[in-house]
């Protein structure tokens, strides 16, 4: 219970701090997550010094290796993680499905569905920070154990920012709407000073939003009941 605290307030900490500096500047300092993975990666080192320590380092390299310029190397390493995350979950190591978790969030960075590389890395930062659904949850051990591996914690998240990041262009629709601004880039555009502006949706505030809410109601809570 005080480890799944101290867990809410990292996470709401670098998570403020990156969601200030988007709406800011637009722009979020890679300190930010390199610092809240030595955090996490602490915490996740210091409840598994007597098992599952390589499976541990595995993750928490995958994430520090992508602070590092591999170029083509980059594409490789990652298929040789995908590999070992694979092996880890078909051997039933813990860690394999938060490994496999982070090559998705980069890969889906790449194909360039997560939009923002800081959002990608604050999504694998929360990975580390959370593999498994907090105590604080509603949800009984044994339910927990099932939707870590059907619906894993993070992807929740996810799915609620994706949600949040959805209103917001509703938003914007009926705004556009409202002032009988008609185009079809009312969904993403202010129109403003006779002509369409792009309206920047901070995602890295909309993952905070996320955390908090996924933390107060369990989206995927029906699913086990």
């Amino acid at each position: 219970m005080y480890l799944d605290i101290i867990k809410f307030v990292i996470a709401l900490i670098f998570l403020g701090i990156a969601s200030y500096q988007d709406i800011k500047t637009r722009e979020i300092s890679n300190i930010v997550w390199f610092i809240m993975t030595i955090f996490s990666g602490s915490i996740l080192i210091l409840s598994n010094l007597n098992s599952n320590i390589i499976s541990v380092i595995l993750l928490i390299a995958y994430f520090y290796l992508w602070y590092i310029d591999l170029g083509k190397l980059d594409k490789y390493l990652d298929i040789i993680f995908f590999i070992l995350s694979i092996l880890m979950i078909l051997l039933g190591q813990l860690y394999g499905e938060s490994l496999l978790l982070l090559i998705i969030f980069k890969t889906l960075y790449r194909i360039n569905v997560i939009k923002g590389k800081a959002d990608a890395r604050a999504m694998m930062a929360l990975t580390i920070l959370y593999p498994f659904y907090p105590e604080l949850t509603l949800f009984k051990s044994n339910e927990r154990y099932i939707l870590n591996i059907i619906f894993p914690y993070p992807i929740e998240v996810l799915f609620y920012a994706a949600i949040i990041g959805f209103l917001f262009s509703i938003y914007l629709f009926f705004r556009n709407l409202s002032k009988g601004n008609v185009s079809r880039k009312m969904f993403t555009n202010i129109y403003d000073g006779g002509e369409w502006k792009i309206y920047y949706v901070p995602f890295i505030f909309c993952i905070l939003l996320g955390f908090i809410l996924s933390n107060l109601f369990d989206l995927f809570y029906f699913l086990v009941h």
